[in-house]
């Protein structure tokens, strides 16, 4: 078998949705002799690529930020909706997700409609609360920013969420909107 090895000075990674839903990316790899590669990768591949090459390629660790940012876009897409649940059914869903998974996925939606929506459906005590501890464990970090073990908090919330979601559309316990 060959070695093979390719030099190049710099090396740049650009990252597209390939699927709506978030559940495949395009990554082109080019460096100073034009493009190099283009995969294309599920989810978490694409954030296990990002991890490897944060630590074992630091060149290419700034351009994988962008791809950390369309992933957990893709994982904000699907819960957007939320936005739109009756009152009825935010507090049934409240009732069902802890408080660390509720901080964790507020903080990561970055979403004003979707942080009021949670904080109108609980008491003004709890509300006040929960902004107390969320200011506490983030301390106005943004998501896209933090190093990806706590990004995979925040995907790990918003998976939580959907689950306890899809658990209670699937038992009827949601009311039709």
């Amino acid at each position: 078998m060959a070695d093979l090895s390719l030099h190049v000075q710099a090396v740049r990674a650009t990252v597209e949705p390939e699927a709506e839903d978030g559940t495949r990316f395009n990554i082109s790899f080019s460096g100073d002799n034009g493009v190099v590669a283009t995969v294309s990768l599920s989810r978490e591949a694409l954030f296990t690529l990002g991890v490897e090459c944060v630590q074992h390629v630091p060149n290419i660790a700034p351009e994988l930020q962008s791809a950390d940012s369309a992933v957990a876009e893709a994982y904000r897409g699907q819960v957007r909706g939320l936005a739109r649940l009756s009152n009825s059914n935010w507090q049934r869903l409240l009732r069902e997700l802890d408080t660390g998974t509720l901080i964790c996925f507020l903080w990561f939606m970055k979403d004003a409609e979707i942080l009021q929506r949670a904080l109108s459906n609980l008491s003004q005590r709890a509300a006040e609360m929960l902004m107390e501890d969320m200011e506490a464990r983030w301390h106005g970090q943004d998501p896209d920013q933090v190093p990806e073990v706590e990004a995979r908090q925040g995907r790990e919330a918003v998976d939580r969420v959907l689950a306890a979601w899809r658990k209670l559309h699937e038992s009827g316990a949601l009311e039709h909107n």
